[in-house]
């Protein structure tokens, strides 16, 4: 069993503390959540450190994670004091390979470590914008739903069970178009 040391936990939690209340302005907080992550991301929650999310680092999040913080080099957005050796050896020792199911494994020699490396990128990460969601009320004053969500649409066989009648339904409520449908929509 992998026991985690409480003195480290607590210096941590001290940290990301002191962090929040420092700066005011912190969005999110991204923990590997990888292995015995997910105790320390409970730990963290219960402290009550705000806009945590512990992120679980499969192949595919990692690849996320490394793309993101790519494009924050190419676009100049990151700077590494030349004094900070640790992390730059990190950076540049980091493997990259494609697996057979076209996925980006990532690894490090042996006797190096990528923890500060996965920090930062992790921090990148966090820090990108939010994409906003698109909500069709704000355009139409109701909501618009799929064609899919609506019962009398779903068929369990997967076709039209009369293709010769088929039925029309409104692009905006999904009822069934009748003739008096426009009462619906009346304001």
């Amino acid at each position: 069993m992998l026991r985690i040391d409480q003195g480290i936990v607590s210096v941590v939690l001290g940290y990301l503390k002191l962090l929040q209340r420092t700066l005011q302005t912190v969005l999110r907080v991204y923990i590997d959540r990888t292995g015995v992550g997910e105790f320390f991301v409970e730990q963290v929650i219960k402290e009550g450190i705000k806009n945590v999310r512990g992120i679980m680092l499969s192949l595919p999040e990692k690849e996320n994670i490394m793309v993101c913080m790519k494009r924050a080099m190419e676009k100049d957005q990151l700077r590494i004091p030349y004094d900070d050796s640790e992390l730059i050896n990190e950076i540049n020792v980091e493997r990259y390979e494609q697996t057979q199911t076209n996925q980006t494994k990532f690894s490090h020699p042996n006797g190096t470590h990528d923890d500060r490396l996965w920090a930062l990128a992790l921090a990148i990460y966090a820090s990108k914008p939010e994409i906003p969601t698109y909500h069709p009320f704000v355009a139409f004053g109701h909501v618009i739903k799929p064609l899919w969500q609506f019962s009398e649409l779903r068929d369990p066989l997967g076709g039209n069970p009369n293709p010769h009648n088929a039925a029309i339904y409104c692009g905006t409520c999904g009822r069934l178009t009748t003739s008096n449908h426009e009462m619906y929509h009346k304001k």
